[in-house]
């Protein structure tokens, strides 16, 4: 009789210990797929941040003359990004840091008029195979010439 209860015993000590370790295990593998998510978004808004970069860079050409603001597509590690500057207006405005902007690029100083600029946006977005995407908008305003006085 006592040889029965300790079979029972050691058969629901070892049923409960497989339902442990296999919801600790299903623990774990959740965890590390959620984190991985998250790390993969993290980094989904950080190329994007590196597409603005590009963007940047491209509206730097624009303004020599060198490069068009046409979208571009390009690889930033396991993502697809699509970076699409344009410009959306150009402004005229006094005030010290326009003033103070175009006089440190060598296009003039005006006390008087202000400056001249040009304002572009632009948009970045990064996918990734499993679906993670991250979106950045970003304008840039650029002085391209001071108006009247000095």
């Amino acid at each position: 009789m006592k040889k029965g209860v300790a079979l029972i015993t050691t058969i629901l000590m070892a049923s409960l210990l497989t339902i442990l370790i296999g919801t600790a295990l299903f623990l774990v593998s959740r965890g590390i797929f959620v984190t991985g998510g998250e790390e993969r978004f993290v980094s989904a808004i950080e190329a994007a941040e590196g597409g603005i970069e590009r963007g940047v860079w491209q509206i730097r050409r624009f303004i020599s003359g060198l490069d068009n603001l046409d979208p571009r597509n390009f690889r930033i590690g396991s993502y697809d990004v699509t970076v699409d500057p344009e410009m959306v207006t150009v402004y005229q405005r006094s005030g010290f840091n326009l003033r103070f902007a175009a006089a440190y690029l060598g296009l003039g100083y005006s006390e008087a008029g202000g400056a001249l600029g040009q304002v572009f946006l632009i948009a970045s977005e990064a996918r990734h195979i499993r679906g993670q995407q991250g979106v950045v908008e970003g304008l840039r305003l650029v002085p391209i010439g001071t108006l009247g006085g000095q």
